[in-house]
């Protein structure tokens, strides 16, 4: 599998990352509580440095809320993510990352008491970790997931996972 990026470069995708996640809290701006779990695949990586490192990957999001009606929603999405990695320190090497502008589909417009215009979305989500193990094949962290149209569309109720929990491996 071939990927294409600027400069008409082809690189390698293999994949080699996989983190599953799990979280919740409560909808800002709304009387609903949320919760999620999913699936992240990391297709493409490429280090920039020994502080950076570029991600295409593919996630799965299962979203319930607390509602009782529209209390489903599942969301696809193809993502860009940027680590930034600080100082290793006792094997563990710490590292803050984000995802912006990752293009998602929703299979519902209705999410409890939020709607969005259309099934098209962008995934945003931002948070820290730690990777750890012999060769920092280990990770967990904590984000913060937001799903919603950039108001392109009206209405533009954002989705909001406040509290994830991400566990992963890679090779």
């Amino acid at each position: 599998m071939c990927l294409l990026f600027s400069g008409l470069v082809c690189q390698s995708a293999d994949a080699n990352q996989f983190i599953v996640n799990g979280g919740g809290g409560e909808q800002p701006n709304a009387n609903q509580s949320n919760r999620s779990y999913g699936a992240d695949l990391v297709l493409w990586r490429k280090s920039r440095s020994h502080r950076q490192e570029l991600f295409i990957g593919v996630g799965y999001t299962y979203l319930g809320t607390d509602t009782l009606d529209h209390d489903t929603v599942r969301v696809w999405t193809v993502f860009p993510q940027l680590n930034l990695y600080a100082p290793e320190r006792n094997g563990v090497l710490p590292y803050f990352f984000v995802r912006a502008l990752s293009p998602s589909y929703l299979s519902s417009t209705q999410y409890g008491e939020r709607e969005q215009a259309k099934q098209f979305a962008f995934q945003a989500q931002i948070g820290a970790g730690l990777q750890f193990g012999a060769n920092k094949q280990w990770l967990v962290s904590l984000s913060y997931k937001h799903f919603s149209n950039a108001n392109l569309f009206q209405p533009n109720d954002g989705f909001d996972i406040p509290v994830l929990l991400n566990i992963g491996v890679q090779w």
